[in-house]
């Protein structure tokens, strides 16, 4: 919908990663080439969980008898790493890289 469009190109505009022009001819452009933007800086637009590298328990659970080693903590924190990992590696044009098959 027209405006959940207007409020995720704001958010980029905001971000420095597209302007825009209005009237005739006008429209949003990025500010780079899209090889140069990572998934990174557009998914960390939106994503605003905590991160548990920064200790938290992944159940939410208060002064937890294994701190720093639980197993699932352990497993969070390195998906968390990997996933970042991704992100920051892999730019816009990635995506625009390969053609859609959908189902």
């Amino acid at each position: 919908p027209r405006p959940i469009v207007a409020k995720v190109l704001t958010d980029l505009a905001r971000a420095g990663l597209v302007c825009g022009a209005r009237g005739p001819g006008g429209g949003f452009q990025l500010t780079r080439p899209p090889e140069e933007i990572t998934l990174g800086e557009i998914v960390g637009l939106y994503d605003k969980r905590p991160t548990f590298l920064e200790g938290e328990c992944p159940l939410g659970v208060k002064g937890c008898r294994w701190p720093g080693q639980c197993p699932l903590r352990v497993q969070q924190v390195l998906f968390q790493s990997q996933l970042q990992q991704l992100l920051e590696e892999n730019s816009l044009h990635s995506l625009t890289d390969r053609p859609c098959h959908p189902g």
